[in-house]
């Protein structure tokens, strides 16, 4: 579903689901890295950094679920990003 979301250039890909996630969560959730690489390059041309910053319904981040996924490579792919807002704090 993200990979058909990143392919429609229509469909704004900072919008939320009713838990507050945008498709770059399902994206760590499903530990897919090729479509959160793609998804970072063409967001941050598309809305600026504050669509990697977006905080869920618990205030969790992308880098939150990054984190939470124990997948090194995703996490590394958030940690080198310079747009990435490090000190946001989640609800818990």
């Amino acid at each position: 579903i993200v990979n058909y979301l990143l392919e429609q250039k229509e469909i704004k890909l900072d919008v939320k689901d009713s838990k507050g996630r945008t498709p770059i969560f399902y994206a760590i959730i499903a530990q897919n890295e090729e479509i959160i690489v793609e998804y970072i390059f063409r967001e941050i041309s598309n809305y600026g950094e504050k669509i990697l910053n977006i905080q869920d319904i618990d205030g969790k981040t992308a880098l939150h679920y990054a984190a939470m996924s124990r997948n090194k490579d995703i996490l590394n792919i958030f940690l080198q990003s310079e747009k990435i807002d490090y000190e946001i704090i989640d609800k818990n």
